[in-house]
């Protein structure tokens, strides 16, 4: 049985949101859920990386870390 991966987020990238003397948000993840072979894994995940940040994600293996990576690249 082949396994299943489901996301569902809204992500910004580069967002205009950010208002003038703040800084701008880059890498913007809102209430992630995924599911893998119908269990979920994620469930309302928020992230936001501002410019000029730097982030280190950082867990035990299947965790997460790679899902999260995926989502925000596609």
């Amino acid at each position: 049985m082949a396994n299943t991966l489901t996301t569902a987020a809204n992500t910004s990238q580069a967002s205009d949101r950010a208002t003038s003397g703040s800084r701008k948000p880059i890498i913007e993840v809102r209430d992630l859920v995924t599911s893998y072979d119908g269990r979920r894994i994620m469930n309302g995940v928020n992230l936001t990386v501002y410019e000029g940040e730097t982030l280190a994600i950082l867990g035990r293996s299947g965790c997460g870390k790679s899902t999260l990576l995926r989502h925000i690249a596609t």
